[in-house]
């Protein structure tokens, strides 16, 4: 049995195999019971997937490399509209980190798999400026320049000199990257996924 918080309030989660357990095999068959409104009371059975158990060791921040994703903005708020809570369906305005001497990180070993992405052209339509993004908290400048804008105006930086949010479908993001937006916006997948890290939750009912 486990007590699961999703960040407002506490569940109850409960493994069917019972106390005799084998705590290393992951389970087939969960009942997650919420007893608060508006989504209970209400007791789920979950079947779900799972290959390892977390030892409990947390990753290390590595300092991205030039190309890499250092940010997801966000959806694009047309896929959200037209299929609501199907984030893996939906496409993400992602900022490439560039070389920072500014961010540390630790050293990234050698077999660590980086995915690394192209700019591409430069964008006909309007532009988040990618300057501007990595100085967002300090500047409080979150829009975006028009496509007749050559130059931030913000910054004052050309695009080719400031760079560009890129767009990228969800299968297309790395597997850490898509792990954090299922965090997001599958709550408890996210819980489950702390016990079970390769965990997929097959269906509810």
């Amino acid at each position: 049995v486990w007590i699961l918080h999703n960040g407002s309030h506490f569940t109850t989660l409960f493994d069917e195999r019972g106390q005799n357990q084998d705590l290393l095999t992951p389970p087939t068959t969960l009942f997650h019971w919420n007893g608060l409104p508006p989504e209970g009371p209400r007791m789920m059975k979950l079947k779900v997937k799972a290959k390892t158990v977390s030892k409990g060791k947390k990753n290390a921040y590595f300092k991205p490399l030039p190309g890499e994703i250092e940010d997801v903005v966000g959806p694009k708020s047309e896929d959200k509209k037209r299929r609501p809570k199907q984030w893996k369906s939906w496409s993400y305005e992602v900022i490439l980190a560039i070389d920072d001497p500014t961010v540390q990180g630790a050293e990234r070993p050698p077999d660590l798999p980086v995915h690394i992405f192209d700019l591409g052209e430069e964008p006909t339509a309007d532009w988040r400026c990618a300057s501007c993004y990595r100085e967002r908290y300090a500047t409080f400048f979150f829009g975006a320049n028009e496509s007749t804008d050559e130059v931030c105006t913000k910054c004052k930086k050309t695009k080719v000199e400031a760079g560009w949010s890129i767009w990228l479908p969800y299968e297309s993001l790395p597997i850490e990257w898509q792990r954090k937006k299922d965090r997001q916006y599958d709550k408890l997948l996210g819980i489950l996924r702390t016990k079970w890290p390769d965990c997929e939750i097959l269906s509810r009912e």
